[in-house]
């Protein structure tokens, strides 16, 4: 098929299906701002990063700044640290969302007991 033959079929499934579409937007541009936008940062690692340069400006480096951690003897060491980081966070995260839910489950009962104790 051509181009235009393409381009005029696509035309007609948008307008046939555009409620559809409205529909999947917020889903489709909340995934590219928080999961596509986020990857161009990862870029910075494999640049010689300037700040005044920007992430597009500033020269290639490569696997340098990989060599570089992989190859001092305290790489495990710092792996290990943020790993460990991470497991105290969530551990602590979620003991403190359970211990707030409970309190916050139990200002409700006593508002309910003192609900029924007042309306009688």
């Amino acid at each position: 098929m051509k181009f235009a033959a393409l381009l005029k079929e696509f035309i007609k499934e948008i307008n046939r299906n555009k409620y559809l579409y409205i529909l999947a937007l917020p889903g489709i541009i909340f995934l590219t701002i928080f999961a596509y936008v986020p990857m161009i940062g990862h870029v910075i690692a494999f640049k010689d990063y300037n700040f005044q340069k920007g992430i597009f400006g500033s020269p290639w480096a490569g696997f340098k700044h990989f060599q570089f951690f992989f190859g001092s003897r305290d790489w495990l060491i710092v792996t290990k640290n943020t790993l460990l980081l991470n497991v105290y966070f969530i551990v602590f995260s979620m003991i403190t969302a359970i211990i707030m839910a409970l309190l916050l489950n139990e200002v409700v009962s006593i508002l309910k007991l003192k609900q029924k104790i007042f309306s009688n």
